[in-house]
C-alpha cells in the first residue's frame, strides 16, 4: 500500500510504503522509508527517529474478527532486535543530550507492550487501517464512536461516527462503506468550534480485502483548524 498524509495545518506531507501480509487473522507489516514533502528525511533527529522506528518492522499483529488490533504476536522478536541491533548502533552514533533523551524514551517503549501499543494507536495509518470495518451492518449501518490523535495538540479528540454500507457497489466493482461524523462534546471543556471526520473504505467485492481508505479528519484548538487528510491506496 501506498501511504500518503497531509498536514494542512502545517502544508506538510508525510509519505511512505507498506508491505502486508494477512494469513487469517494474522496480519505482518513491513514499512518502507518516510518522505517529508517528497524528499527523504534530512533534519537529524527526524533521521533519529526513522532509524529507531525501523527496529519495529517486521511487526506481526493479531486482529479480531471486526478487524481490530488485538495484540502484537512478536513482541520479544521486536524487543531484541531493537537491543541487540539498533540501540547500541544509535547510540554510538547520535550523541548529546537530545538524542541522549530521545533513545531512553525509545528504551523504555521498545521494553513494554503497553506503550508500544500506544506508539502505534497514535499512527493515523495504524489507526485507520485497524478500524473495525467488518462487522454486521443491520440496516445498512450502525453507529459507534472512537478517538483520534492529533500530534500538534498531543491529544486525542472523541467522535460521534456513523458507518454506512453502500447498496450499490462502485464503478470499479468495490464494496463501499463511509464512515462520518462529529467531534463530541468534551467533558471538561466545551469547544464553540468542533471537528468531523469522513472516510472511504472501499474492499475487493470477492475477498472483502482492503483497497483503500481515503478522507480527512479534523478538531479546533484555539479557534484554529487542525486537519489531516489520509490516503491508503493498494499498489
Amino acid at each position: 500500500y501506498g501511504v500518503v498524509i497531509k498536514y494542512l495545518h502545517s502544508n506538510t506531507q508525510i509519505h511512505f510504503e507498506v508491505d502486508i501480509k494477512r494469513d487469517g487473522y494474522l496480519v505482518e507489516i513491513k514499512k518502507g522509508k518516510n518522505f517529508i514533502n517528497n524528499t527523504e528525511v534530512e533534519n537529524t533527529i527526524e533521521k533519529l527517529f526513522e532509524k529507531a522506528e525501523q527496529a519495529i518492522y517486521p511487526i506481526k499483529i493479531s486482529v479480531d474478527n471486526k478487524g481490530l488490533f488485538f495484540k502484537i504476536e512478536n513482541e520479544q522478536e521486536i524487543q531484541d532486535r531493537w537491543e541487540k541491533e539498533y540501540s547500541p548502533k544509535l547510540k554510538e552514533y547520535y550523541v548529546g543530550e537530545i538524542a541522549e533523551d530521545i533513545l531512553k524514551k525509545m528504551d523504555i517503549t521498545f521494553r513494554n507492550m503497553k506503550s508500544k501499543q500506544s506508539y502505534l494507536s497514535q499512527s493515523s495509518f495504524y489507526k485507520l487501517f485497524f478500524l473495525p470495518v467488518y462487522q454486521l451492518y443491520s440496516g445498512y449501518s450502525k453507529e459507534d464512536s472512537f478517538s483520534f490523535y492529533f500530534a500538534k495538540i498531543q491529544s486525542d479528540s472523541n467522535f460521534n461516527v456513523k458507518y454506512t454500507l453502500e447498496k450499490e457497489y462502485t464503478r470499479g466493482n468495490k464494496i463501499a462503506l463511509r464512515i462520518s461524523g462529529n467531534e463530541a462534546d468534551d467533558y471538561w471543556v466545551k469547544k464553540e468550534e468542533k471537528g468531523c471526520l469522513d472516510w472511504l473504505y472501499k474492499f475487493h467485492r470477492d475477498t472483502h480485502d482492503l483497497f483503500s481508505i481515503t478522507g480527512s479528519v479534523s478538531t479546533f484548538e484555539r479557534g484554529k483548524e487542525i486537519k489531516i487528510e489520509v490516503q491508503i491506496l493498494k499498489i
